[in-house]
C-alpha cells in the first residue's frame, strides 16, 4: 500500500548555520533524498538523535522514517546562525480498521479549497496536511498546500509539494504545468 507522505517546509531566520541536530521521542531513520524524487531511497545518514552539516543538507530533502512511522520530509531553508536543534514530532502510520466515513474528506477537501478562495493560505494548507494523513493517496491536498505556499512566496517547498502531487497523478498535465512555472 502506497502512503501519502506530508511535506513539510521550516523556514527559519537568515543563512550561516553550522550545523542541524534532529531528535525525536523514538528512532527513525533519517535520509536524504532529492526534491524530484522523494520517493527513492536517496543517501542514508542514520537513526535520530543526529547532527548533520548544513551544507550537506543544500539542495536536498531530509527524509525521516521508519518502521510504523508516517514518513515525513524537510526541506530547510535560511537557518540562523550558529547551530540549530530539531525536535521532530513523529506521526504513525493508520492501521487498517473499521472503514472511515469518506465525508470527512470530502469536508476537509472543500474547506481546504474555500480557505485558498478566500486567500486564508495558512489554513488551506493545515487542512491540506490534514486531508494528507486522512488520504494517502491521492494529490489534492499536496496542490492545495503547494498553491498556498506559493503565495506566500515559498517556491521551493511548493515544488516538492507539487512533485509528491505529481507522484499520486502523473497523468495530470495541470500539474505539470504548474511544475514547469514554479521557479
Amino acid at each position: 500500500m502506497r502512503y501519502k507522505h506530508l511535506i513539510i517546509a521550516l523556514l527559519l531566520g537568515s543563512c550561516a548555520s553550522k550545523t542541524v541536530t534532529f531528535t525525536t521521542s523514538e528512532k527513525a531513520s533519517l535520509s536524504l533524498v532529492t526534491p524530484s524524487n522523494t520517493d527513492g531511497q536517496g543517501e542514508r545518514i542514520g537513526d535520530t538523535p543526529q547532527t548533520i552539516p548544513l551544507q550537506r543538507l543544500e539542495g536536498k530533502v531530509l527524509k525521516v522514517s521508519g518502521p510504523g512511522i508516517l514518513p515525513q520530509f524537510w526541506v530547510l531553508s535560511k537557518l540562523p546562525d550558529g547551530d540549530t536543534k530539531i525536535q521532530l514530532k513523529l506521526d504513525r502510520k493508520i492501521e487498517e480498521g473499521p472503514k472511515k466515513n469518506p465525508n470527512l474528506s470530502y469536508r476537509l477537501l472543500m474547506k481546504a479549497y474555500k480557505a485558498l478562495a478566500d486567500k486564508n493560505y495558512k489554513l488551506a494548507s493545515e487542512l491540506a496536511i490534514q486531508l494528507a494523513r486522512i488520504e494517502r493517496d491521492i494529490a489534492a491536498p499536496h496542490v492545495i498546500h503547494a498553491l498556498s505556499l506559493l503565495q506566500q512566496g515559498q517556491n521551493r517547498e511548493a515544488k516538492v509539494a507539487l512533485e509528491a502531487a505529481r507522484s499520486f497523478d502523473p497523468e495530470d498535465a495541470e500539474i505539470t504545468k504548474l511544475l514547469q512555472a514554479v521557479k
